[in-house]
């Protein structure tokens, strides 16, 4: 196997239970020759301190300390002070399979590709595996690649859990405006650029952890607009440059939009307008949701309820909660 340098980019903030895990996986790989560039963006616990000290043991590691300005930002200086040929990225509450880096090279290398995709372990509290993600192993053109990442079928848009060639990100950054789904807006543009991408998720080399405030878990706020922005930039991306596929877009874009609702009407926020915006989004595309063969029953129904009658929703989830509580009880 030829010996390229990987670059490893840990953005770090306020982690201090976790970056230890982290860190050790990273030290740990059978692959040698890496650069790990920890990035401390402006924690005010001891992240810093556990991030200085590993960085004083191994030569490897690099360790920058910067003013708090969010993972983004962060993400953009790794990838500029990187000297690897090919980068990947972990954040800095997951960890990695000894195996992760030489894995992803050995696909890069073997199978010729821009782009190597592993699969994920979904962890909670103290290694609880709770899911993992499909098993599928098929090199891809950028195409192909596009639609199962519209798909969300057998990969997500998350930035880790992949290397990349370097170069890819010439002229690509991460948008520091943006607090969710800023993984989605680089990613898309990456696989545009690439010739082929392997994806083998039968090998669960990253361990995602699930904790409470994550960004997925937050109630609905502005910063889910900037997602449904992305998702409608990708939608007229598939229009103009991959037309064949663009069932897969408004798929994504539909879906979106219908998280937003619902998670206004779970949490019972004072939102009417918003929700009418929403509803408004999707309405549009009656016709091609459901005739897409890849959205199933349930989905459809859920979005025949949402353009109908939103409101419908609230008796659904409320006796949702009633039934649940005397469970409980």
């Amino acid at each position: 196997m030829e010996n390229d340098l990987i670059s490893i980019i840990v953005p770090v903030y306020n982690v201090e239970n976790y970056i230890k895990d982290c860190i050790n996986s990273i030290v740990r790989q059978s692959y040698k020759n890496i650069e790990i560039i920890l990035i401390d963006d402006g924690s005010t616990d001891n992240s810093g301190k556990i991030c200085d000290y590993y960085g004083g043991k191994d030569k490897r590691i690099k360790v920058i300390h910067k003013k708090n300005e969010g993972v983004s930002v962060a993400r953009n200086m790794g990838i500029e002070e990187s000297k690897g040929k090919y980068i990947t990225f972990v954040d800095s509450d997951d960890f990695i399979d000894e195996s992760y880096v030489e894995n992803l090279y050995a696909q890069c290398i073997y199978k010729n590709v821009d782009l190597s995709i592993c699969g994920i372990n979904d962890i909670f509290g103290e290694r609880e595996i709770i899911k993992t993600s499909v098993e599928y192993s098929k090199i891809l053109d950028s195409k192909e690649a596009m639609k199962e990442l519209l798909n969300e079928k057998y990969y997500n848009s998350v930035i880790w859990a992949k290397m990349y060639k370097k170069n890819l990100f010439n002229n690509v950054k991460f948008n520091k405006n943006m607090k969710i789904a800023e993984d989605l807006d680089v990613l898309y543009r990456i696989i545009d650029k690439c010739n082929f991408i392997n994806i083998d998720t039968s090998k669960k080399l990253y361990y995602y952890r699930i904790r409470e405030n994550s960004a997925s878990t937050v109630n609905y706020n502005d910063d889910w607009n900037k997602e449904i922005k992305i998702c409608e930039n990708i939608l007229n991306f598939t229009k103009n440059k991959y037309p064949d596929i663009l069932d897969f877009a408004i798929k994504r874009y539909v879906r979106i939009n219908i998280t937003c609702i619902i998670n206004i009407i779970k949490n019972n926020l004072n939102k009417k307008e918003e929700l009418l915006i929403l509803q408004k989004n999707i309405k549009k595309y009656k016709k091609s949701y459901l005739k897409n063969s890849d959205v199933n029953f349930k989905n459809k129904f859920k979005y025949l309820v949402v353009i109908q009658n939103y409101l419908l929703l609230k008796i659904i989830y409320k006796g949702y909660k009633i039934k649940k509580s005397t469970i409980v009880s």
